[in-house]
């Protein structure tokens, strides 16, 4: 395959799948102190796992991804594991960057749709099975789409977005957002505050989801560490001014978390200027569907790679003719489908976004779990193009990243007192639920197919056998007796 992608490909790629603008409004809600519930995450994930997942991505110039590292660190079944929560939990999190394209685009039509649950269903699985059919086309067709989408959908608005609140606070506009350092720190009289980590949590990760390109990018070792080093700067930017600019743009209160851009854009302009506004909001909904379009093709590789290695029936591993495996694009687009149904059945868009973006946290959150154990066990026997420092520095940066994953996915069973979801037990026991499915279901699936494989062999032995036992006896000449 010709090795078309660059560092510069990598870093839109990874703009496209964890720049997106949608989950901005529900971090917003905090004010000020979102800066601070940034830089927690920042220092007990998003810097441990940015830096393992350039040294990691550095070591492997053909086939990489998180498949790839758990499978070599701990073998195939942990391997499919990994990659099953990767893959898993794009379907937690679709239906929300699809309700978030799908309030956006209703700007154009009618404002009020965005809380309509019939609206929210329909039109994210049109959406959803546009994208699908998008990438049946190929990975360089995806990618195509990830480079010119993230520029104009995602960089050009977030930046926008970030001027616009700049210059409401500066022009001296009544807003909540207060810039004293005592609002600076983190609201800590409620642990229910504390979920906010989860969904900054969720923002920030997927850097690792790019390294299953690796086949196709010119000079991986120096490609890899140098595009998540620009992306993460790009996405930590656009992610914390870009929650306080929606902050100071619209009252706390009044922040819907599934539109909040919108309503930011809208509040500056206050119906004037109404031509900048849709060319703006149009910007956003182009960056929400290269977000989506990022997340369809890169798990979905990973589980072909465990495809080929018999980790799932090997069906899953046909592809077409552009090199799209149709089997997972298709199984993926009918779960989506299902878990879109989750707007029907809870009691409001609200709560269904952020449950969702709750369980796709949390599962993504174990996934890197064992990928810093994989890192543990990888130094030591791997050539790595980038590192860190010594062995024990690897080894203590996974650590700290282990250990902070698990402390968020713990904090992830808490809504955040500020959405104001009712009916907690019934919301605690379907993401409980939802959870511990989730992680035993790869275990069940893997055993099937492996005695799916072993009945097959056997049945394959006995019959070289018999096709043997009858070549034998065609063999042996016949005496008549006299």
């Amino acid at each position: 395959m010709k090795k078309s992608a660059t560092a510069i490909t990598l870093v839109m790629i990874n703009v496209a799948a964890i720049g997106s603008l949608n989950n901005l409004p529900s971090l917003a809600t905090a004010g000020l102190s979102s800066v601070s519930y940034y830089l927690i995450a920042a220092l007990l994930f998003f810097v441990p796992y940015s830096l393992i997942s350039a040294e990691l991505s550095s070591a492997y110039t053909t086939e990489s991804g998180i498949y790839v590292w758990v499978k070599e660190a701990f073998g195939r079944q942990w391997g499919f594991i990994a990659i099953w929560l990767q893959w898993l939990e794009n379907i937690f999190w679709y239906p929300t960057i699809l309700s978030f394209i799908a309030a956006t685009l209703c700007h154009f039509i009618d404002p009020a749709l965005a809380s309509n649950k019939t609206y929210n269903v329909v039109s994210t699985l049109g959406i959803y099975w546009l994208l699908t059919g998008a990438n049946l086309l190929g990975i360089r067709a995806s990618n195509l789409i990830s480079v010119i989408g993230s520029s104009i959908g995602i960089l050009i608005p977030g930046v926008i977005l970030i001027i616009l609140g700049l210059a409401w606070f500066g022009s001296g506009h009544s807003t909540t957002l207060t810039l004293h350092w005592k609002d600076l720190a983190p609201d800590l009289h409620g642990i229910q505050n504390l979920a906010f980590l989860v969904g900054i949590a969720q923002t920030l990760a997927g850097l690792e989801m790019s390294s299953v390109h690796a086949g196709v990018v010119k000079n991986p070792q120096r490609a890899y560490p140098l595009a998540i080093l620009i992306s993460a700067l790009v996405v930590c930017g656009l992610s914390v001014f870009g929650s306080l600019a929606i902050a100071a743009l619209v009252p706390a209160h009044l922040i819907d978390i599934n539109d909040g851009v919108t309503q930011a854009v809208m509040a500056f302009f206050q119906h004037q200027n109404v031509y900048v506004t849709d060319f703006i909001i149009a910007l956003i909904v182009i960056g929400g569907m290269t977000a989506a379009n990022a997340w369809i093709s890169g798990p979905s590789s990973g589980l072909v790679q465990a495809a080929e290695d018999k980790c799932i029936p090997k069906y899953f591993k046909k592809a077409n003719a552009q090199g799209a495996s149709m089997p997972v694009l298709i199984t993926q687009g009918l779960l989506v489908s299902v878990f879109c149904g989750a707007f029907a059945l809870m009691p409001t868009v609200t709560s269904a976004y952020w449950l969702l973006t709750a369980i796709a946290g949390q599962l993504y959150l174990a996934m890197y779990v064992l990928m810093f154990a994989a890192a543990i066990k990888l130094r030591r026997k791997k050539d790595y193009h980038y590192k860190i420092g010594g062995v024990k520095t690897t080894v203590s940066i996974a650590l700290f990243g282990g250990m902070g994953c698990i402390a968020f996915i713990c904090i992830g069973f808490i809504p955040p007192a500020s959405l104001n979801i009712t009916g907690f037990s019934s919301y605690y026991i379907i993401q409980a639920s939802a959870f511990i499915v989730m992680l035993l279901l790869p275990v069940f699936i893997f055993k099937l197919t492996q005695n799916h494989y072993a009945k097959n062999a056997k049945l394959a032995v006995r019959a070289y056998r018999n096709d043997a036992i009858m070549k034998d006896n065609a063999a042996i000449p016949l005496y008549k007796s006299k």
